[in-house]
């Protein structure tokens, strides 16, 4: 957990290098310990951090373990921050409506489980949105509706496909 923890820090303050460093050590013990919950989460971070790093191939595999653990845990709140990630990854991949699609399931998901917003999540897909807006014009805010009553099942699915 302390590293896990230190990892959190790293990353809040800036330091992508020692998150990673830090986040790796929590995932190497995580999966000694059998510590699933705390796997899938440190995984997720680790991927975010991935991603300010411009590594979308790691962000890639670190994100769909991290879903495919929250999928078989049920852990909604992991999956509700999964899904804005692979909707980086999908802007990242030139599919801007994926991504809105994916933002709107997220932000659905985080409305379901009745979990405020978080901000620092927030901030991750307004970015999202400021460089996908451009191609989608008025559209985009459609295209995030229709995630957010999308079935989440279909929606986790898509996210998926992005992390293989």
């Amino acid at each position: 957990m302390a590293y896990a923890n230190l990892a959190a820090i790293a990353a809040e303050s800036g330091d992508p290098a020692s998150a990673v460093e830090h986040g790796t050590r929590a995932i190497a013990l995580q999966r000694e310990n059998g510590d699933v919950d705390g796997l899938g989460v440190s995984l997720a971070n680790l991927a975010r951090v991935q991603l300010t790093l411009g590594d979308d191939s790691a962000a890639r595999l670190a994100l769909g373990e991290a879903m495919g653990i929250a999928q078989r845990i049920g852990y909604q709140l992991l999956l509700a921050y999964g899904l804005g990630a692979a909707a980086e990854l999908a802007a990242r991949d030139g599919e801007p409506a994926r991504a809105a699609r994916l933002i709107g399931a997220s932000r659905g998901l985080f409305e379901a489980i009745a979990m405020p917003f978080p901000d620092a999540e927030a901030d991750e897909q307004e970015r999202t949105l400021a460089a996908i807006r451009p191609p989608l014009g008025s559209e985009c805010d459609e295209l995030v509706t229709q995630g957010r009553i999308a079935a989440v099942d279909e929606m986790i699915a898509d996210a998926l496909e992005l992390t293989r």
